[in-house]
């Protein structure tokens, strides 16, 4: 078995690496968000990100990767075995294919960029089946992990929505034909729609959970909103140190 999976390491190891470049745009992401004259039927957009999400999500489209990174993130996956770990896992995953997509669409490859985001509509679909599994608990200290862990989800989910309006951004700036235009507009659509629900999936067992923690501590609604908006200011305060450390 291991000699297998050293096997398996080695012919990752020699894939060709997909060239990556760094961008910058500087359009309001704010106020794309906000318009959905242009969003075909159907597609479910969340609130306007905020700032903080932005920047993260622009410095996660200009990063460089590579098909041995995006591999070696697989590899990793494989070893985990944490719900939580392997959907924040599969959310990077997710992230560097929306970078190849970019990349393949700016090199007029629109096949490449049509199989970058096929693949990314998969993982966000594993994403999903993960994120549905964490509601089990029926104690206090457990289902206050459990809430802990899909905040913690919320927020990388809500960067995931930002990239992929950020890289609809990037796109129609691109020297584009009009044929491969629609074919990525529809395609980043998907992608879209896609990861709104994995939003609203997010959302449901968060409720399904606040409503256990109302029965288990005898608490009101509010209180059980108090509680979870608690969790969800150390999330972000944490994200943000984690931030920070990162820039420095």
């Amino acid at each position: 078995m291991y000699a297998g999976i050293i096997a398996l390491a080695m012919i990752l190891a020699i894939m060709p690496l997909a060239l990556a470049e760094n961008t910058t745009d500087s359009s309001d992401a704010i106020a794309l968000y906000n318009d959905t004259s242009n969003l075909p039927d159907g597609i479910v957009i969340s609130p306007a990100p905020t700032n903080e999400i932005i920047e993260e999500a622009d410095a996660d489209l200009n990063e460089n990767v590579s098909s041995w990174k995006i591999n070696r993130e697989r590899m990793k996956n494989w070893f985990t075995f944490n719900q939580e770990k392997k959907a924040e896992r599969e959310l990077k995953i997710a992230k560097m294919l929306l970078i190849q997509a970019k990349i393949a669409a700016r090199n007029n490859n629109t096949e490449a960029m049509e199989k970058a985001l096929e693949a990314h509509n998969r993982i966000i679909n594993r994403v999903k089946e993960r994120v549905q599994k964490i509601n089990g608990a029926s104690d206090e200290k457990g289902l206050k992990k459990n809430a802990e862990k899909l905040v913690g989800l919320e927020r990388a989910i809500q960067v995931h929505e930002a990239r992929i309006t950020r890289l609809q951004t990037m796109l129609t700036n691109e020297n584009l034909t009009e044929q491969q235009r629609q074919v990525i507009e529809a395609k980043i659509a998907r992608a879209q729609n896609n990861t709104a629900n994995l939003v609203q999936v997010q959302q449901r067992q968060q409720e399904r959970i606040k409503t256990k923690l109302m029965a288990v501590k005898n608490l009101t609604e509010d209180e059980a909103n108090e509680r979870v908006e608690q969790i969800r200011d150390r999330v972000k305060t944490q994200a943000n140190k984690l931030n920070n450390r990162a820039k420095n």
